[in-house]
């Protein structure tokens, strides 16, 4: 392998690792909105137990993603 093949064999493979955090992170990140939405609808029935459940389960999942994303700016 050429030199130029190494370069370009690690930057494909930061490349990679860095779509498939952004894959997880888009995921993640429509799961976020489905516990955001739960919480609305259980606060408009008076369920304030279920609501802040779905908070901090969106909560948590927000830091998880954030700091997964740290990694790759």
């Amino acid at each position: 392998m050429t030199s130029m093949d190494s370069v370009v064999a690690s930057i494909t493979s930061e490349l990679e690792v860095k779509q498939k955090s952004r894959d997880r992170a888009l995921v993640d990140s429509r799961q976020i909105v489905r516990h955001a939405a739960t919480c609305i609808r259980a606060l408009h029935r008076g369920e304030f137990d279920k609501a802040n459940e779905s908070l901090q389960q969106g909560r948590a999942m927000v830091a998880a993603t954030r700091a997964e994303l740290a990694e790759h700016p």
